[in-house]
């Protein structure tokens, strides 16, 4: 693959999401709404959709986290999931991949996480 056919996401978008799963700041409001904004002033900087798409995945959970307290055993799910995607997300970056890779796996990201949220079991916390 000839260089210029992808682009590498800013080593500084990198550094915030490994920083962010460094910190364990899932469950964090105030540290997940800066690394919101942060996504997103960096898709306006830059003009790279990428960190947007990011930036909607973890605006989801700052809605759902804003509608009632969440269960234990769907927190503990929850945050396995994003910080398993999240490094799927960026292997790819890591690994050079193409963008339309890296779109794909953040797609998968939000759309299994969208799930894990709408198909909450509603059962009484034990």
């Amino acid at each position: 693959m000839e260089s210029g056919t992808f682009r590498t996401m800013n080593p500084e978008v990198v550094a915030a999401l490994e920083g962010f799963i460094e910190r364990g700041e899932m469950w964090n409001r105030p540290a997940m709404e800066r690394l919101v904004d942060f996504l997103e002033s960096e898709t306006e900087r830059t003009g790279d959709r990428l960190p947007l798409m990011i930036a909607k995945v973890f605006a989801a959970v700052l809605l759902r986290m804003g509608m009632a307290p969440i269960d234990k055993h769907l927190a503990y799910d929850v945050e396995a999931h994003v910080y398993q995607r999240l490094y799927k997300v960026l292997e790819a970056v890591y690994d050079d991949l193409p963008d339309s890779e890296v779109r794909t796996r953040i797609e998968v990201f939000h759309r299994r996480l969208s799930r894990m949220i709408v198909d909450e079991d509603p059962r009484p916390v034990r």
